[in-house]
């Protein structure tokens, strides 16, 4: 039985190694275009004076421990990666992920039936969620082509 419980913790200690050192996850839905060199940042429509179409959107995953800089960051990035001229930030939230339960044995035998009791602890596992429009302007010239998918 410690056998097994000693299993147990490092099964869960490995995954929780694994779930921390995750990477950024990116999911795209929109056009593409020639990549860009700056994007502008909104957190309103009402602050965009230029006019404009919405090109896309977009969702950025980190884990729970990803701070929202580096994350907006990274949003950016993206967003010139596929040619966006600005971000419209829509949404930040924590989402839940799975979780990790650790079991402490404290195995006892008594008489001539051996028993096992202890403690469990469950602890839930987030990511941050982060969503954007991606921006086209359209008083651009229009030699930025939609490059194909």
């Amino acid at each position: 039985m410690k056998l097994m419980g000693l299993f147990i913790r490092n099964l869960a200690f490995c995954s929780s190694i694994l779930f921390f050192s995750g990477c950024t996850t990116v999911d795209y839905v929109g056009d593409t275009y020639t990549p860009t060199d700056h994007v502008d940042m909104y957190f309103d429509t009402k602050d965009i004076q230029r006019p404009y179409r919405v090109m896309g959107q977009m969702t950025l995953d980190e884990n729970e421990y990803s701070d929202t800089e580096s994350m907006q960051a990274d949003l950016k990035k993206e967003a010139m990666a596929r040619g966006a001229d600005a971000v419209l930030f829509t949404g930040l939230r924590r989402v839940q992920v799975g979780s990790v339960t650790q079991w402490q044995d404290m195995g006892k035998t008594k008489g001539k039936h051996p028993y096992t009791y202890g403690t469990a602890t469950t602890q839930a596992q987030e990511n941050k969620e982060m969503t954007g429009s991606l921006v086209k302007y359209t008083d651009l010239a229009p030699s930025q082509a939609v490059v194909p998918a």
